[in-house]
């Protein structure tokens, strides 16, 4: 059992550190992000962060050329956030 969990824990370290993309905000990304409530800025983050880790175009979508665009839904909202 022990090995089982120590192997699991170095997984778990490597898929931590395998990001495909880093994600940084500009000050308009900021300022909008500030007047959502809490839990939809954490889902938003949770989203950014498993798109970065996992390079899945159902949270991170190409639109044209260098636009991409991060769709999460929440508490019936859709937040979308384009990047560049």
């Amino acid at each position: 059992m022990f090995l089982y969990l120590e192997t699991l824990s170095i997984f778990e370290f490597i898929r931590q550190k395998m990001r495909y993309f880093e994600t940084r905000f500009l000050e308009e990304a900021d300022a909008f992000m500030a007047t959502l409530d809490f839990k939809s800025v954490k889902k938003i983050l949770y989203n950014i962060d498993s798109a970065e880790q996992t390079n899945d175009p159902k949270l991170l979508k190409k639109l044209q050329n260098d636009i991409w665009e991060f769709r999460t839904q929440y508490a019936g909202l859709q937040f979308r956030l384009l990047a560049f």
